[in-house]
């Protein structure tokens, strides 16, 4: 399990082998060929300094392959959050919504 954040500082949960999940414990992403995707298969964003979610605006309509997610795991106790990075050009904060 390897804890991240998002690009704002913000702890969002954990990455466990290909598979992205909250600190509430819901599975909401797998990687496909390097970026994350949700499991209706659209492009959600990648991970950039080995540990921050961030969403590049050209991605967008890139698609994956669907998955089932996992059932609900435990929740983890979120990590401390972090400081903000600066926001490159042409790319936007990481959300699942």
């Amino acid at each position: 399990m390897e804890p991240v954040w998002t690009w704002g500082g913000k702890s969002f949960g954990y990455i466990d082998g290909e598979d992205l999940w909250t600190n509430e414990g819901k599975h909401v992403a797998r990687f496909y060929k390097g970026d994350l995707y949700s499991p209706e298969g659209t492009y959600l964003g990648e991970v950039m300094d080995h540990e921050r979610l961030i969403h590049c605006q050209e991605k967008k309509k890139l698609v994956g392959a669907p998955f089932k997610p996992y059932a609900d795991q435990p929740a983890v106790k979120a990590c401390s959050d972090f400081a903000g990075y600066a926001m490159f050009t042409g790319y936007e904060e990481f959300s699942i919504t």
